[in-house]
């Protein structure tokens, strides 16, 4: 074995010796060494809890092999990534870890997201409010344990966005499906959903649609949530993108309420996930 694996003689005698103490080998006079029979265990040692074996049967959704091509959604082109750039940025920063930490995220971040929220999107808010995640997943995960129960049910765009239904169903919430058309989410259906505790939407950009929530179905969004005392995740996506006039205000900023507004950046380049942020209600 040391001329096949090209090792010295001392180390594979010393694994052999560290095995055998271990109970693995066991030695047998003119024989040799071999594995030593270990005995089975009738039952498994311990239980997955009941939120594991729900991520467990939650569906898988399939990814797309090879390379990246056009038309590919939430998919940039890594090669247009500056990682030169952004390598030598890195390494001239003078990072001091602990300085500053906090769970919501780096404080000088937080407030030039909320200078920029109260600049560009209209939103009265304060770095107190902000909550810089990881991504969008993270973000979905903690709204959805931060503001509903286990069990109770929250009202959801179909078609929509894939990865907010999987993080709802993680969290054991109940989604409801509401219908989309070219005005956006049907509030109508909304209204006929008694046990919704939250509507997650996407009013400046319907994801895969691309519909533009209506003027008349803001304000009803609005009222259906002051009425029902309930939740709106409002997800601001691609809001930035338009081929003409400003970005649309968010519902946030132009209506009083239980808001979470979530804002989710439009492109993650691979092996490098850009942070999203939430907004706190007041």
């Amino acid at each position: 074995m040391a001329a096949e694996l090209g090792l010295s003689r001392g180390t594979v005698t010393e694994v052999f010796e560290t095995l055998s103490a271990e109970g693995y080998l066991e030695g047998r006079v003119g024989a040799g060494t071999y594995v030593r029979a270990l005995p089975g265990t009738q039952q498994p040692l311990g239980q997955a809890s009941q939120r594991a074996r729900l991520l467990a049967s939650l569906e898988q959704p399939r990814g797309s092999a090879g390379p990246i091509r056009p038309l590919r959604h939430s998919r940039a082109d890594p090669r247009l990534f500056p990682w030169r750039t952004w390598a030598r940025l890195e390494a001239q920063t003078d990072w001091q870890p602990g300085l500053g930490a906090s769970a919501a995220g780096w404080p000088p971040l937080r407030e030039q997201v909320t200078a920029y929220l109260q600049r560009e999107r209209g939103l009265a808010c304060t770095p107190e409010q902000i909550i810089i995640t990881t991504g969008t997943q993270q973000a979905l995960d903690l709204a959805a344990r931060t503001l509903l129960d286990h069990g109770e049910a929250a009202a959801l765009e179909n078609p929509g966005y894939p990865g907010t239904r999987s993080a709802l169903l993680a969290a054991g919430i109940r989604p409801l499906s509401l219908r989309v058309d070219e005005g956006g989410l049907d509030t109508d259906t909304l209204w006929r959903q008694a046990q919704a505790r939250l509507v997650c939407v996407a009013p400046a950009h319907q994801f895969p649609i691309g519909a533009t929530l209506s003027p008349a179905r803001r304000l009803e969004l609005v009222r259906w949530a002051e009425t029902r005392g309930s939740w709106i995740l409002e997800d601001d996506y691609d809001s930035e993108y338009r081929y003409a006039g400003p970005p649309l205000t968010p519902l946030q900023a132009s209506a009083a309420g239980s808001f979470i507004w979530v804002h989710f950046p439009p492109f993650s380049f691979r092996d490098c996930a850009w942070a999203s942020w939430w907004c706190l209600p007041n």
